[in-house]
Formats: structure tokens, sequence, C-alpha cells
């Protein structure tokens, strides 16, 4: 069994991992998945232990790690990678911030969290909130909206009208349509004072 010193890697610590092309991300190690997904090539015969797993990331043509000691055989091509190294290395000090912001994140979306703020290492600051529509955005009216249902894809559009009760419009549709996916609301005819308090002209 190869040790965790062996493999590279330590479960729970966070790497700079690539999830598209040039484009790197920090992420927690997980473990490991035996055996390894990605396809036997010339770059990609060497033996390892299995494909690393990031927390919540795909990895962009890797397995997260790579072949070392080419060892030369007959023919173009011949030969093959005898060791192993890991691709990814540890966020370093100055990425920190980037882990704190998707550790906070997850606790304003779990709703243990309203608002966080993290200051970058040149001064600038990262500022993540829950802001609730502005009064103009919740207003009581007459109001069109596209909605896909997730789980066949398939689409609805129409008309509705809008007391400006709710949180939002878009809470008001959700009350109504529990589990849709909204693509579109767009207000039809909207009342800037309750309906009941306008003079009829």
């Amino acid at each position: 069994m190869i040790s965790e010193e062996d493999i590279g890697y330590k479960v729970g610590k966070w790497y700079m991992v690539e999830i598209d092309d040039e484009i790197y991300v920090p992420a927690k190690f997980l473990g490991l998945r035996k055996p390894c997904s990605q396809p036997k090539a010339i770059g990609h015969s060497f033996p390892h232990p299995g494909e690393a797993i990031f927390e919540n990331v795909k990895l962009y043509f890797s397995c997260g790690f790579e072949g070392t000691e080419w060892e030369k055989g007959s023919g173009y091509w011949g030969g093959r990678y005898t060791s192993f190294r890991p691709v990814f290395r540890p966020v370093n000090e100055s990425e920190l911030w980037a882990v704190q912001a998707i550790e906070r994140f997850r606790k304003v979306i779990a709703g243990r969290l309203k608002n966080f703020s993290i200051t970058l290492p040149n001064g600038f600051r990262f500022e993540g909130k829950i802001k609730p529509p502005k009064k103009k955005d919740n207003l009581a009216g007459e109001y069109s909206a596209k909605v896909i249902d997730p789980k066949n894809g398939q689409e609805r559009e129409g008309k509705f009208k809008y007391n400006g009760k709710s949180e939002s419009v878009h809470a008001f549709i959700l009350s109504k349509l529990p589990g849709q996916h909204i693509v579109s609301v767009k207000p039809l005819k909207v009342f800037h004072t309750p309906p009941l308090q306008r003079k009829e002209d």
C-alpha cells in the first residue's frame, strides 16, 4: 500500500488544480479513485496509485499525476515512465484568501453566515453578501416568466399577477412552482403604490 507521503498529496489539504486550460482554482484533496479513469497513452502509461480526487472540481485532462524517469525502449516512441509525481502544488500563503472565500461562501449558502469580507494581499477587499431585492424590483403588478423543469427539460411560459407581499417576484414564482429553474422574469405592468391606494383615472 502506498503511503500518503509517497502519493504526494495530503488528505484535507488545499492545492491549486487545473479545471480548464491554464485556469487553476484552490481545491481540497479528498483521496484516490482506483483505477485511474484516464486512457492509457504515451504520456500516461506510468505506474501510479490512481486518480486524485479534489472536492467540487473536475480535473482538466489530468488524473493529478505525471510520469517521471523516462526509460528508453525500441521504436520511435519506445520507452516508458518508471515513476510518477503529483501535478498540482499546495496553495501558497498569498492564495489563502481564495480558500477562505470558498469556505465562507459555503456558510453563506448554508444559511450560517449573511456576509463576509476578506482582505487580499494587495490590499483589495473581496466581499460576499446576500442582499434582498430593492423595493423597485419587488413591486406588485403583472409579470411574465419562463421556467424550466430540471427533471425533464420542459419549458413553461406565462403571465401572472403579483401582489408584492413575498420576498421577491422570484420567491413568489418558486412558492407556486417549487423545484423549477427560473429562466427569465419580465414586468408587464407594475404598480408603484399598492393597487388599493391608487387613484382611478
